[in-house]
């Protein structure tokens, strides 16, 4: 079983080590604050009720070193990205997100609004890059997110995935 989970950090991880990963073991991932994430607005999908906000920007790094200093070869992320399961979680809105890696993804953090985006797209662009897209939720944690992305902090995603 593949779970995918997509996580917006604050927090900078200075881990030095150099781990290399291969086929569909653990995948652990934190990326640049340095990135652009547009915030859009005016979509169908983003109503201003259930949805805040459509964040667009770079998830993860195919064939790169992450922000933690992780490597996972573009062979892994294509693995993932070709993963049924995953495809119907992002088809269907249930590839959910919270705020922390600490926080679990259940009916629990549901019922408590601790659920903060849905990712709605991913997948790798032309120049290589680890894409996707993700709609902030009207949840106390998305409220929260929300705030951070338009007063103009420099966001970054973890994602986590065990297969």
């Amino acid at each position: 079983m593949l779970r995918f989970r997509n996580r917006w950090c604050k927090n900078q991880l200075t881990q030095a080590a150099h781990r290399k990963v291969t086929g569909m073991e653990k995948l652990h991932d934190a990326f640049s604050p340095e990135l652009d994430y547009t915030v859009e607005e005016g979509k169908a999908e983003v109503d201003g009720k259930a949805v805040l906000a459509k964040v667009k920007g770079e998830f993860f790094f195919p064939g790169g070193i992450s922000r933690n200093q992780r490597y996972y070869p573009k062979s892994l992320w294509d693995k993932v990205l070709a993963n049924e399961e995953l495809r119907e979680k992002v088809g269907n809105k249930t590839l959910f997100g919270t705020i922390s890696h600490t926080q679990p993804i259940d009916d629990t953090a549901m019922l408590e609004g601790k659920i903060s985006h849905i990712v709605t797209k991913l997948g790798i662009d032309g120049k290589g890059k680890g894409i996707g897209e993700a709609l902030l939720l009207d949840t106390d944690a998305g409220r929260v997110l929300n705030t951070f992305f338009r007063a103009g902090s420099k966001m970054f995603v973890s994602s986590r995935a065990d297969g």
